[in-house]
């Protein structure tokens, strides 16, 4: 029963604090127990780091009562400064008795209630204190947030912009929760990890009894935050994002726009970084100001401590490394060499795991191809690998260093990708094989076996098997080994009921009863498919691009050879003119996730795992079957770039990967893409076959998009979801300017042209971020790529790979890379490739706003007539436009069947 708020109840006595300093009246609180003392540390010392020395600072940290070792840290660390005091105060007698409830979270102490208390652990000498939250990094002075003007109101707090996005999300409890403890005002919630507290007017409208009264009075599920909120509720001044930020979860594009732009405005260079929920930096590598908060920590008492809370090993040499690789030890064990960092356990020297990412049967030879990798490594080792298959000793028939695409860990993480072809005999026997690695000539066991995405088998159930043509392939008990063998019918069919069995009871892989149901499905109704099934695709949200193209032949040319579906959401704006055709489904329905299991091939214009693996996370009871059907990149443009690191073979798996050009052709076969020349077809783009020429006095504008203002692709939709500030990037602003620039529009209207805007594919969504006013003219909704080719005179675009339909019709372009550097400085997933803008472009290059409005208005002024050198070029890129690039496509499929 909750207790009544009217109960009192005697507080035990204690003895107020007074300033540490004569004359200053106010203080920065914190409250910490044992357990987060070594985070506290690090945040006062970030204070202190950007502390103005003509100010004072009074520093109290209240804890519940700690280690002593914990007052000698803190007494000899922060007693040599002449403005900064540092005090520990134990104030749990002000609880004694109070049952204040945290079991609902496993991190939460009974200390967070104690910032609640503060204007009655204070003197009345101090007239604010400003409470923060022990897991926050202050980035600046933290001075002139006590010059904030409360007037008469309780409290100065950031909002709860974290937690209000989810009170706007469907189906999200948080929403309800709040009106049910009287918060309807849903919008002025705030969080408590930053509150400067107006200490007069607290002891005036409460007593200490009734505080403590409420925070005890309830279940409140979000504790102290709760308390705060009921107390305060119209009587707080909203503080800046900046005195508080914790970086989006995704979430914050549900905010009311007026509050989303609060917290993009305020949330670039924050003045304090909250490492809020998981994302702090010994949870999880790459946190935004990570590595700001290790550089801090770094030669406290408290660094051992920190370091010991990452759980992830990876993560602990990557960190170690990045740090001071020097301040590794070394130190002898019984089997081997540890590394400690800090006092704190690295791993072994040389610790290594391997990955299986391809196993398959192929002309009765077993095709397997995987990666070893170690951390730990000292500079100059070497690593070698070979398969032992019945305790002989294989080489691989091809090696390459496995790729780290994040390059701050080059220097930890030492891989290798090896490709062994093993013949196989019809005799029956059984072959073990197991993978050996050698660092540096000394062979070093590999203590974890990973399955990835694109590998036969999953590594989740113990009856996992592989079947092809008579051959079945399992890992062998423990794990450290697979077996293959030739096998009868039966035994396939025995193994596939063990499997469903072991699946309909797992209860630890997610989705596996229904997981049974579907693959039980599948095998009763496979022996009846008679035609090939292929699945087409372009984005699910949208068509009109080389899937479309290409799924439109099939239908006119082949539809008695295979049954093609096309994937494609119902509210698609191109869903109507695409179900004219017949066929098209809706993704990640039981029909798609069915026919993935039956299908032969994928061919799509995109490459993201969505678009052949409907499943998601949920996909490792199929993961045999998936691996049957094959996927065909059409690409939706021409790669001008080094994009190995989104498309090498480590990561992507590509069985046929199409390019338009020769110099295309030979920089995906000799760059660091790792496909062959049975993977790469130089056939042209679907797309090429239907674009026509019927230009009218019209420039378009078609940017590429910037990856790296963009959170992540939803995958229930295929949609992109923007980072905050998209609007104020370099990107945004650009084309913004671009688009208003008074010049361009007064050429235009003298010339008769209209400059229209075409936004990326995946901008769609989010056009109005832009900022375009109403004279802006948008490509309308469901005009089709190839209309915009035929009815532009010119092209302006940064580095779209679509640009080549436009110049297949010999049209003129220009490139515009007013942030060249940003966007081939790593954050983008385009490196630069053989293709040199100035000397192999098919038009001028622009570097800032003026050239490229100069450069436009100089086409339209000649009635956008095609230059040299740029008609040489072209015809040298695309001396032949009689080609079916469809037909060239089928043929290479059905050549390559299945293995």
């Amino acid at each position: 029963m909750e207790k009544s708020i009217n109960e009192t109840k005697p507080q035990t006595a204690f003895e107020k604090i007074s300033p540490a300093f004569p004359g200053c009246d106010h203080c920065i609180v914190f409250c910490a127990d044992d357990g987060y003392m070594d985070l506290t540390y690090v945040s006062i010392k970030s204070i202190i780091n950007h502390a103005d020395t003509s100010e004072y600072y009074d520093i109290l940290v209240f804890h519940g009562g700690i280690d002593s070792a914990h007052e000698d840290i803190y007494r000899d660390d922060f007693g040599k400064y002449d403005n900064i005091r540092v005090r520990l105060a134990d104030v749990s007698s002000i609880f004694d008795g109070q049952d204040l409830y945290t079991e609902n979270r496993d991190s939460f102490r009974r200390e967070a209630y104690f910032r609640l208390v503060t204007p009655w652990i204070l003197t009345e000498e101090y007239k604010t204190a400003l409470y923060l939250d022990g897991d926050m990094l202050i980035r600046k002075d933290i001075t002139p947030l006590f010059d904030t003007d409360l007037g008469d109101n309780l409290l100065g707090a950031v909002k709860d912009y974290w937690g209000i996005c989810n009170c706007y999300m469907p189906h999200d409890p948080r929403r309800a929760y709040r009106i049910s403890i009287g918060l309807d005002d849903i919008d002025t919630y705030v969080i408590s990890a930053t509150l400067l507290f107006n200490l007069s007017k607290w002891r005036e409208q409460f007593s200490l009894e009734e505080v403590i009264r409420v925070c005890a009075s309830k279940k409140w599920q979000q504790h102290d935050q709760d308390v705060v909120n009921i107390l305060c509720h119209g009587s707080t001044v909203f503080l800046s994002a900046t005195w508080g930020m914790i970086e989006d979860y995704g979430n914050n594009r549900f905010l009311p726009e007026y509050m989303y732009k609060e917290v993009q405005e305020n949330g670039g260079d924050p003045a304090i970084a909250h490492f809020g929920g998981e994302r702090k930096p010994y949870r999880k590598k790459h946190v935004r100001y990570d590595m700001e908060f290790w550089k801090c920590a770094e030669d406290t008492p408290y660094m051992g401590s920190l370091f010991g809370r990452i759980k992830s090993t990876e993560h602990r040499y990557y960190l170690a490394h990045v740090l001071d690789r020097t301040g590794i030890e070394h130190v002898p064990s019984k089997d081997g060499t540890d590394l400690y960092y800090k006092g704190v356990l690295l791993g072994k020297e040389k610790y290594g795991f391997q990955k299986y990412k391809v196993i398959q049967i192929r002309d009765n030879v077993l095709h397997l191809e995987c990666s070893v990798g170690y951390y730990g490594l000292c500079d100059g080792d070497t690593l070698s690998v070979e398969m032992i298959a019945d305790g002989v000793r294989h080489a691989p028939i091809k090696t390459h260093p496995e790729t780290v695409w994040n390059r701050t860990v080059r220097s930890v993480y030492t891989g290798i990708v090896a490709v062994f072809e093993l013949p196989l005999t019809d005799s029956g026997k059984m072959r073990s094989i197991r993978i050996a690695a050698k660092a540096d000539g000394e062979e070093t066991p590999l203590s974890r076996i990973k399955y990835q995405r694109f590998a036969e088998l999953s590594g989740r159930f113990k009856n996992d098997y592989y079947a092809h043509n008579g051959w079945i392939v399992q890992r062998e008990k423990g794990g450290q080994s697979i077996i293959v063998r030739k096998v009868l019918p039966g035994l396939i069919l025995g193994k596939e009921i063990c499997l469903l069995s072991e699946v309909r009871k797992s209860k630890k892989v997610l989705g596996a009863q229904k997981a049974f149901v579907l693959r039980l499905a599948s095998d009763i109704v496979r022996p009846f498919v008679r035609k090939p099934i292929w699945l087409i695709s372009d984005r699910m949200n949208h068509a009109d691009d080389n899937g479309e193209v290409f799924y439109r032949y099939l239908k006119k040319y082949h539809k008695r050879d295979v049954r093609a579906f096309f994937l494609l959401l119902p509210d698609s704006p191109d869903y109507e003119r695409m179900k004219e055709l017949g066929d098209v489904i809706a993704p990640f329905g039981w029909r798609h996730k069915m026919l993935s299991l039956l299908a032969e091939w994928s061919v799509s214009s995109q490459i993201d795992t969505v678009y052949r693996d409907p499943f998601r996370d949920y996909g490792h009871p199929y993961r045999d079957i998936l691996r049957k059907t094959r996927f065909v990149f059409l690409q939706h443009g021409v790669i001008s770039a080094d994009m190995s690191r989104l498309l090498d073979k480590d990561r992507q798996e590509l069985d046929g990967f199409i390019t338009s050009t020769p110099k295309e052709y030979a920089s995906i076969l000799n760059g660091d893409y790792h496909y062959t020349d049975e993977q790469v077809w130089l056939t042209g783009l679907p797309r090429f076959d239907r674009i026509e020429d019927h230009r009218e006095k019209v420039v378009t504008v078609m940017p590429t998009w910037r990856s790296y203002l963009f959170i992540g692709q939803n995958s229930a939709t295929g949609e992109w979801d923007v980072k905050g500030g998209f609007e104020n990037s370099r990107y945004a602003r650009f084309y913004h300017d671009l688009m208003h620039h008074p010049r361009l529009r007064e050429a235009a209207s003298r010339l008769g042209y209209r400059v229209q805007f075409k936004c990326h594919p995946t901008c769609e969504g989010h056009v109005e971020k832009f900022g375009f006013d109403e004279n802006v003219a948008l490509v309308p909704e469901g005009t089709t790529y190839a209309d915009i080719f035929s009815k532009s005179a010119l092209l302006v675009t940064d580095y779209s790979s679509s640009i080549y339909d436009f110049v297949y019709l010999r049209k003129p372009v220009v490139y515009t890379h007013f942030d060249e550097d940003e966007f081939f400085s790593g954050a983008h997933m385009y490196d630069k490739g053989y293709f040199d803008y100035e000397k192999d472009g098919f038009g001028e290059v622009a570097y800032t706003l003026e050239d490229t409005v100069e450069a436009i208005i100089r086409y339209m002024e000649t009635d956008c007539a095609l230059r040299e050198p740029y008609k040489t070029r072209i015809e040298e890129t695309f001396p032949d436009r009689s080609a079916n690039h469809c037909e060239q496509i089928y043929r290479k499929i059905k050549l390559k069947g299945r293995y």
